[in-house]
């Protein structure tokens, strides 16, 4: 599966590189060296991502990022610059079309272009700077929940964070801003949703990550489940050894009762482990008198957890597209892909995520905790 998406990762990248670069060398070809300048640097950057996919682990913490944060770089440019350039091709074509085209002189729609082509330029750079912006400014997304359970009001401080990915490509210092943001909210509980670690542990383990993870304060406690990504590299277990010694609980298929007693935590192992205990299963010994918070990495089966009667349904994995338009792409691909949902009894709440997998770039989504005011 990982292999799948790494090509299709490798295919997204390469088409819109060779159409972008065919245009840079048309619409500037003015500049009599253009080609020179752009094939090679296109060629650079595309075997910097391939070279990030393939070999990444073996080429050296350092070395890795470089080539991830080029490689990504040049994935997410050349989507825009391609978006632009269709644009353009498609205005031209209906001006051709339309018969405009003879009232036009042929130097008119070649400046023109050059022009765009600039502009496109200026404006993928400045997209690029304002996502990085975005990623390195997290926000606190705030929601009130009333479980409406007919008792006196009791109110805890449920904080969630997903998909941080920690790594090579986001680190230690990306970390530090993740935990303090975190621990300015004062949490009674904090829900990691899984993907805390992009694969692999080692790079967890030479930054010392685990006493900035053991820095997270929650009056009762931090509580994780593994995603995905915690499979990806083989040392899922280590993963979670890892996590519980930095004093995180975490819960593959397990539940907890807590909050002095007041709130179950369910915890379900990733969907990528197709012997997961079933839910109904996992919810038959906890006492549904009290309210239950559901955690699950990826937002699927949603009708299986509102049959549950679940109270409050907490995942991630989604990034809710990352940029745009993978936001509309998420919006397609699933019932509830980012957000705030209520379906009968059961709260849903997918998070968009702290960190990112591959381009450290948030264009039309933000990166995110969510706090929630839960009313028991």
């Amino acid at each position: 599966m990982k292999y799948i998406f790494f090509s299709i990762i490798i295919l997204v990248t390469a088409l819109p590189a060779i159409y972008s670069a065919s245009r840079f060398c048309s619409n500037l070809s003015f500049i009599t060296w253009i080609k020179w300048v752009v094939i090679p640097v296109y060629i650079i950057l595309f075997l910097s991502l391939l070279a990030s996919l393939i070999a990444g682990q073996a080429a050296g913490a350092r070395l890795e990022s470089i080539l991830l944060s080029a490689g990504f770089s040049f994935l997410v440019a050349t989507i825009y610059f391609s978006f632009f350039f269709i644009a353009y091709d498609l205005i031209v074509l209906i001006i051709k079309v339309s018969g405009l085209y003879k009232l036009i002189p042929d130097s008119g729609l070649r400046v023109a272009g050059e022009l765009f082509t600039v502009a496109v330029l200026i404006t993928t750079a400045a997209l690029m700077v304002w996502g990085h912006h975005r990623f390195n400014n997290p926000v606190v997304t705030a929601m009130e929940i009333d479980l409406g359970r007919g008792r006196p009001s009791e109110e805890l401080n449920v904080v969630i964070a997903s998909d941080l990915h920690l790594g090579n490509n986001i680190g230690r210092a990306d970390l530090e801003r993740f935990v303090q943001l975190i621990n300015r909210s004062e949490a009674d509980i904090v829900l990691l949703a899984g993907d805390i670690t992009d694969n692999r542990l080692k790079p967890l383990i030479s930054q010392n990550m685990n006493k900035l993870l053991s820095a997270i304060t929650a009056k009762f406690g931090v509580y994780a489940v593994p995603g995905n990504h915690e499979f990806y590299g083989g040392e899922k277990q280590e993963i979670i050894e890892f996590l519980r010694s930095a004093g995180i609980t975490v819960l593959a298929d397990s539940t907890v009762l807590t909050a002095g007693g007041k709130v179950i935590i369910a915890g379900r192992d990733d969907r990528t482990n197709k012997d997961r205990m079933p839910l109904d299963i996992l919810l038959s010994k906890v006492d549904r008198n009290k309210p239950v918070i559901l955690m699950d990495h990826q937002p699927v089966n949603l009708n299986e957890v509102e049959s549950a009667g679940i109270d409050i349904s907490v995942s991630g994995h989604t990034h809710n597209g990352q940029f745009w338009p993978g936001n509309l792409i998420v919006k397609w691909m699933y019932d509830h892909g980012y957000g705030y949902m209520k379906k009968s009894r059961t709260h849903f709440i997918v998070s968009s995520g702290l960190g990112l997998w591959g381009p450290k770039y948030r264009i039309g989504t933000v990166s995110e905790i969510v706090s929630v005011k839960l009313k028991l």
